[in-house]
């Protein structure tokens, strides 16, 4: 298979006008991006105490349905940031 590309022909450009867009960047899209950046750049080690807001954690658990034991897929294994825990009234 091959691909055939059109004939263009470009007009005379010296009578164009060309609009250079502005763009406006405020302190508020500087720490957002900045955020963004920190996030990707997180590192972890591993401590001896219990999770605190913030923290990642890494789960592992056994299922089990009327007591009896779900199998474990192979790699199964559940990970989250830890949270604030909060409670019903």
């Amino acid at each position: 298979m091959f691909e055939v590309y059109p004939d263009v022909q470009i007009g005379p450009v010296a009578d164009l006008a060309i609009t250079r867009p502005v763009a406006e960047v405020t302190s508020q899209d500087v720490d957002r991006t900045l955020e963004v950046l920190r996030k990707r750049r997180t590192t972890y080690s591993t401590v001896e105490r219990a999770a605190q807001p913030g923290d990642r954690v890494h789960v592992d658990f056994t299922g089990t349905i009327d007591g009896v034991r779900i199998p474990r897929r192979p790699g199964a294994r559940f990970s989250d940031r830890a949270r604030r825990r909060t409670h019903a009234a």
